[in-house]
């Protein structure tokens, strides 16, 4: 029934030619902010000039929505070519201890600092940090063993 009352307009305008038909257009909620994230570098003011000459990798986009805050909307390009930087960690304690250097476990083997420091964000499946200064990271080919 929907289409049938846009087409009755369609069909008068161009039988009669007299009148002049205005659409609405398709724009997203007043509410809906749009953040924009190229290479996993935010960026102000987006508006393609930032990927002008750059081929797309991937697109995501994810909405999520704050607490007391309307929609946002998450885009995040990657363009190829663009590598993710190392993975790094500083552990400070809270309450004034000396600084100590943590314990890594990758893909639950006990592994040097400079190994998890060689570690890429896109090969990490998880990473979880406990209180007593053990990092575990599961990788995605360690995930799959």
């Amino acid at each position: 029934m929907k289409h049938l009352a846009l087409f009755i307009p369609i069909l008068f305008a161009f039988f009669f030619g007299n009148c002049t038909l205005a659409a609405a257009p398709l724009i997203a909620a007043s509410d809906t902010l749009n953040y924009y994230v190229i290479n996993g570098q935010p960026v102000e003011n987006f508006d393609g000039s930032q990927i002008v000459g750059k081929k797309i990798a991937t697109y995501d986009i994810t909405v999520i929505t704050p607490p007391n805050q309307g929609p946002v909307r998450v885009h995040e390009i990657t363009t190829e070519g663009y590598s993710h930087p190392a993975v790094s960690f500083t552990i400070r304690p809270t309450d004034g201890a000396d600084m100590v250097e943590p314990t890594y476990f990758i893909d639950g083997k006990k592994a040097s600092k400079k190994e998890f420091g060689s570690l890429h964000a896109d090969d990490i499946k998880s990473i979880t940090v406990e209180k007593d200064g053990v990092i575990k990271v599961v990788t995605k080919a360690g995930k799959k063993k």
